[in-house]
């Protein structure tokens, strides 16, 4: 602390000698004293000035030596300085000192002479005794400086960090890997002159505080091949321009608050992506088929959205393709068989979405798959015998619950739908019941959805519009149902009059 300051200082730690100013009187850690320029009828003859009489003489905070401009090893003292480095831990302690060499610095790797990675992941930054420590101002706009050689710069959970990810970031154009995850760059945003990154890698944001709107910018940076942002504070649409980072090969972006649509153009561009997570988010709309041409997809997670529609048929185009994770969606219309034709298929989680039909056989044969996760849908029997035999889906516990380690039959329900270790399917009691396979709670069902159930089965999507006139519309009274005959006084159906068609 002190020390150090005198050590540095001398005599201008108590008061700046005439002839130089310094906002506080004396050199502190903000810098040391430096020179006022020679006034104009004569000297500066005053010790302690925290200012120069000549207007626009601008000081610099962090400038040791008094020259005017911060060195790149000036600069680590600053951010060691503006952190609370005293609270980092014993080995950052030499950042302080001046006679440390920059490359000897903890945390500090050099390419030759210069500075190429900074990594402070490990230092306790703005730690004061009960925590976090106001005095603590943040990672400085001097950053910028390392614009000639910085190429990495890691602060990773460090979660008593304070301040703002500063505009200055822009200016360092040689960064390839830039992190910032689990730590606490307050409640800014991210700036815009992040898309003067034009070499950037992997920019990662992920469990931090940033806030506010993806800015346009970011994707001018079409050498990005790592983005993560998930659980931030980042709000908004996904703007059609993620389509021009063609380099990006996992995106992450779940637990934010992302709302729209998923743009189309996602899918033709995008095609080195092997990872794509948006789960946690309020996401609307259908799933683009345009991702079937995401050929090195691996893992596709939009678990907990508000999607809707069919599931493409051209996920069953992407052969390296090994997680699908739907859960918690409004997805309808079919399970594509041709999913189980997908030789990486590993896991599969389509419950709580609105699928109805059956479960095709082909899954029972998919050849990697070991996790099959479908309750809480509307599909009804048979379940293939392809899956109720099969030993390795769901830890085979088929070998203990036959086709209810699949989904639970009617009239039984199950926490997820299926049976698990210690969780058979329990039936209902009556008068409650399930109307599907997979159910996870019990209730007492009218005739609307009964009708819904046989519309389902008979494939009533496909019947004529006079047919399916008002079917599954539950403010419409069921007698007012396309074909169907009730009693005029009890209500009760009498007949009901469907189309025949090839699927039914």
């Amino acid at each position: 602390g002190d020390d150090m300051l005198y050590k540095d200082f001398q005599c201008d730690a108590f008061l700046c000698p005439a002839g130089t100013y310094h906002p506080e009187g004396a050199a502190s850690n903000a810098g040391g004293c430096r020179p006022c320029p020679v006034e104009e009828g004569g000297g500066n003859y005053y010790l302690g000035r925290q200012s120069c009489p000549i207007r626009g003489e601008r000081f610099v905070y962090g400038d040791v030596n008094g020259d005017g401009e911060l060195s790149p090893r000036e600069i680590l003292r600053l951010i060691f300085v503006r952190t609370m480095g005293h609270t980092w831990g014993e080995k950052f302690q030499p950042w302080y000192d001046m006679d440390d060499h920059e490359c000897d610095l903890v945390g500090v790797t050099c390419v030759g002479s210069e500075i190429a990675r900074i990594d402070l992941s490990e230092a306790d930054l703005c730690t004061g005794k009960e925590g976090p420590d106001a005095e603590c101002q943040g990672i400085p706009e001097a950053i910028g400086g390392l614009s000639n050689s910085l190429e990495v710069l890691s602060i990773e959970r460090r979660r008593t960090l304070w301040g703002t990810i500063p505009t200055e970031i822009g200016l360092l154009t040689k960064l390839r890997f830039l992190s910032f995850s689990a730590s606490h760059p307050g409640f800014g945003t991210l700036p815009s002159q992040i898309g003067n990154l034009s070499n950037l890698r992997v920019l990662n944001l992920s469990n931090s505080r940033i806030g506010g709107t993806l800015p346009s910018e970011l994707f001018k940076l079409k050498y990005l091949e790592k983005l993560n942002l998930s659980t931030t504070m980042i709000k908004g649409s996904i703007p059609t321009e993620f389509g021009n980072l063609v380099n990006l090969r996992e995106c992450i972006m779940s637990r934010m608050y992302l709302t729209g649509t998923l743009p189309t153009e996602i899918g033709a561009n995008l095609a080195a992506i092997e990872n794509f997570e948006v789960y946690g988010n309020s996401l609307t709309g259908h799933l683009p088929s345009q991702i079937g041409y995401w050929s090195t997809l691996k893992r596709i997670d939009a678990f907990n959205n508000q999607l809707s529609g069919t599931l493409p048929e051209a996920l069953a185009r992407i052969t390296p393709l090994q997680i699908v994770h739907l859960k918690r969606n409004a997805f309808t219309g079919t399970i594509p068989a041709t999913l189980g034709l997908l030789e990486h298929l590993t896991w599969i989680d389509l419950s709580m979405n609105v699928i109805s039909g059956t479960i095709p056989a082909s899954l029972g044969t998919a050849r990697s798959l070991k996790d099959l996760r479908l309750g809480g849908n509307r599909l009804h029997t048979p379940i293939p015998n392809s899956l109720c035999n099969n030993n390795v889906i769901n830890n085979g516990r088929t070998q203990e619950f036959g086709c209810d380690a699949i989904l639970c039959p009617v009239a039984s329900i199950a926490d997820y739908g299926f049976a698990v270790e210690g969780r058979p399917c329990l039936p209902c009691e009556t008068p409650a019941t399930t109307m599907y396979l997979g159910g996870t709670e019990c209730s007492v069902v009218g005739m609307s959805e009964i009708l819904a159930v046989f519309f389902d089965v008979m494939r009533g999507q496909e019947w004529d519009e006079k047919s399916k006139k008002n079917w599954g519309d539950l403010e419409t009274h069921y007698c007012d149902w396309g074909g169907i005959l009730c009693d005029p006084d009890t209500q009760d159906v009498i007949s009901v009059d469907i189309p025949a068609t090839p699927s039914s």
